[in-house]
């Protein structure tokens, strides 16, 4: 889930924060640290790493939810595309 500091693909928010190396909690591209790490444990052993897809989550209340499932779905298909 984008901006998690631990499971954000896209974006992140507080990496830092999280490792202990700053108290920066602004949001930066970039994968979290989970993900950055299991990225790279899948490509040591040298496997293709499979499409890891996120998006951000929706408050109750809040709107745009439609728009978010239409962007969910277009990276579904550009990650099939390329899995072929």
């Amino acid at each position: 889930m984008n901006p998690s500091p631990s499971c954000g693909v896209d974006f992140n928010k507080g990496k830092g924060t999280m490792l202990g190396i700053n108290r920066d909690t602004t949001e930066a591209k970039g994968p979290g640290v989970f993900i950055e790490e299991i990225t790279k444990l899948i490509q040591e052993k040298g496997i293709r790493t499979p499409p890891i897809l996120a998006m951000r989550r929706t408050l109750p209340g809040e709107g745009g939810l439609d728009e978010k499932i239409d962007e969910l779905k277009k990276k579904i298909k550009k990650s099939e595309l390329q899995l072929q």
